[in-house]
């Protein structure tokens, strides 16, 4: 049995998918939700105490999502998620949103630096205006090419509060109900305060060559009652990546420690797709870091050429 075989085997044995949803720029409008709802999912407030007059978006529309919205976010939380967690989460994404050609909230994102710039134009060319701080590097015999450019500030764990969000906003409302701690957390400005607990590690597999369009979520929920493993896993994938969180219940607050695995993604017809991780705990913001991303190509698509 290989590695996938297993995490598929893993997965069905323990978790059932409550929510898939797919988000893009086309499509009717879907609305997660009762439409009398007074209360809020995040802060617990109702009205006449909050209000609810704002569109909120279930998955930021910074990564594509134009037309799932909820009825239970207040305009409060509505506004601090946008100020904070997902103001962060578009500076730490915007690099692969360009890359991947993900259309936002003003189209196609693009990055324009002082002396370099990645810009995608109508006909569908990826355009890169190289430098020390933008390279691109490339191994004709395997047909891949490695971008790697330097990154906007952010904060890790307001992005991965972000992740959380969304979510908290697609899942089931008796399931969300048993995380009033987590939601505490990602309300709180204070990004150095914990209030849940929380899994700060993140999966992300990326499929080679193909982007996701339109974008994917899913929930998956524990199916059995073993508690040392998370009630909620979550996976949204955008750009080239699906990411994906593990979400404990108030009432797993006190696990010493507990099992995660990697949801066997698909694999593309150019490449297989693995799982890598990387951290999101840091509270201080990032500056002058770099992110990179390589993925498989058609050589013959690929032109040089000088400004």
């Amino acid at each position: 049995m290989n590695f996938k075989q297993e995490c598929s085997e893993f997965y069905d044995a323990n978790y059932r998918a409550s929510v898939r949803a797919r988000f893009g720029r086309h499509g009717r409008q879907v609305v997660w939700g009762n439409p009398s709802n007074t209360t809020c999912r995040f802060c617990k407030k109702s009205k006449p105490e909050v209000s609810f007059d704002s569109i909120a978006h279930a998955i930021p529309e910074s990564i594509g999502n134009r037309h799932i919205v909820t009825t239970f976010e207040c305009d409060s939380c509505n506004q601090t998620f946008g100020d904070e967690i997902e103001h962060h989460f578009g500076l730490w994404s915007n690099y692969e949103r360009v890359i991947g050609r993900v259309p936002g909230k003003r189209g196609i994102p693009k990055l324009d630096r002082y002396d370099w710039h990645i810009r995608n134009t109508d006909e569908g060319v990826t355009e890169f205006g190289v430098s020390d701080e933008l390279k691109v590097e490339r191994d004709e015999s395997e047909g891949r090419i490695t971008i790697t450019a330097t990154s906007a500030p952010y904060v890790p764990i307001a992005v991965l509060k972000a992740f959380h969000k969304m979510a908290l906003s697609l899942m089931q409302e008796h399931h969300a109900n048993r995380f009033d701690r987590l939601c505490s957390w990602i309300l709180n400005r204070d990004h150095k305060q914990l209030s849940a607990r929380i899994c700060t590690t993140v999966i992300f597999t990326t499929i080679q060559g193909v982007s996701i369009e339109p974008g994917e979520a899913y929930v998956y929920n524990r199916s059995t009652a073993d508690q040392t493993l998370p009630f909620i896993t979550f996976l949204v994938g955008f750009g080239f990546n699906f990411y994906q969180i593990f979400l404990l219940e108030d009432s797993q607050s006190h696990l010493p420690s507990f099992e995660v695995s990697p949801f066997p993604i698909r694999d593309s017809r150019l490449a297989p797709s693995y799982p890598k991780t990387f951290d999101l705990s840091g509270t201080a913001p990032v500056i002058g870091g770099s992110q990179s991303a390589s993925f498989i190509y058609d050589p013959a698509t690929f032109v040089e050429g000088t400004q």
